[in-house]
């Protein structure tokens, strides 16, 4: 609840200006999803080197 509070505190304070997105919003944004990609990358790498190690065993 004093989260809330605070989220409310703030909004009061700023206005709709709050609201408004800041340069560094898009820059954490852009690093979120540059983050996410290189996940998945790193995901699909560690399957296909399990996939190839199997297969060399076989």
């Amino acid at each position: 609840m004093a989260e809330i509070n605070h989220w409310r505190d703030q909004f009061i304070e700023s206005g709709t200006e709050g609201f408004k997105r800041k340069p560094e919003d898009s820059k954490l944004s852009a690093a979120e999803r540059k983050i996410g990609q290189l996940q998945m990358e790193l995901e699909l790498t560690k399957k296909k080197n399990e996939l190839a190690a199997k297969l060399r065993k076989k």
